[in-house]
């Protein structure tokens, strides 16, 4: 069983979109060999919004769950919201991409609510506001682990390359290098490492080629990195066209197969770890 923690499409085919829609995510599923997808949602009423991924989990309950999402407005409502998205099946809430700080009272507010309700927050983050998309933190994630350490009841799944360039104890800090796929040998030691064994309710979405470079730019320490932390790593791909290309179910395979990679470790990253997280 191999289920993808994180994926993009269309409710139904718009001219010029780039994204798949429910059909041909599917078909390219099935060419991965992946069983099943978590959708993200990009707003609650927008372009692949949290309505729209409802509605495709619903028509196709075999083959993918929800995430909500909920857009910046009424502070006070924030709770209500995503109460109610919860209640309507939603897993957790994610993409999270409000170009905010972390610590920004509307998102303090969200990850307030999302630990009381028991809900998983798929984070993509930014380097600054006004640069890119994704929540803000700074080098080395200082407002991220304010938040794990104020919030231990919330799940946060880091995903990025803002996130995943600090694996490596010499994480850039310009905007464009910690907006860049690492690359080359990790510096052991790194604040990600730090991050994972300090606190429990911190995972690791894999997905895109952010999270691939962290694992495969270096093979040693990412093994040994898999092995660490392997029950608070989740498979994922970032899937949104026919085009995507992930190397890292393949690499992992690979490693399985010449026995440098515990196959009950695969077996959590693929699937065991999401069956916990999300309840599947």
């Amino acid at each position: 069983m191999i289920f993808d923690a994180h994926v993009h499409l269309t409710g139904k085919k718009q001219e010029g979109s780039t994204l798949l829609d429910p059909e041909g995510m599917i078909a390219r599923m099935d060419f991965l060999g992946i069983d099943m997808a978590l959708l993200m949602s990009m707003s609650e009423n927008g372009e692949s919004s949290a309505h729209e991924m409802r509605f495709v989990a619903k028509r196709h309950p075999d083959r993918f769950r929800f995430m909500c999402n909920i857009d910046c407005y009424d502070i006070a409502s924030v709770y209500d919201r995503l109460s109610k998205w919860k209640k309507s099946g939603a897993l957790g809430i994610g993409e999270l991409i409000i170009n905010k700080r972390i610590d920004d009272p509307f998102l303090e507010e969200v990850f307030s609510s999302a630990e009381k309700l028991s809900m998983p927050v798929t984070i993509h983050i930014s380097p600054r506001e006004g640069v890119g998309y994704g929540i803000v933190d700074e080098p080395r994630l200082p407002l991220l682990e304010k938040t794990l350490e104020k919030h231990p009841g919330l799940v946060i799944l880091g995903h990025s390359q803002c996130f995943w360039t600090e694996i490596s104890a010499d994480a850039p800090d310009s905007d464009e290098g910690r907006n860049s796929w690492g690359k080359g040998p990790v510096k052991r030691h790194g604040r990600l490492e730090k991050l994972f064994r300090t606190y429990p309710n911190l995972y690791g979405d894999l997905s895109a080629n952010s999270g691939s470079c962290a694992i495969m730019r270096d093979v040693e320490y990412g093994l040994w990195f898999l092995k660490e932390f392997g029950d608070r790593l989740v498979f994922a791909t970032d899937t949104a066209d026919k085009h995507t290309k992930y190397p890292l179910k393949e690499y992992l395979e690979e490693k399985r197969n010449e026995g440098l990679l515990d196959d009950g470790i695969l077996k959590k990253i693929f699937y065991l770890n999401a069956a916990r997280l999300f309840n599947l």
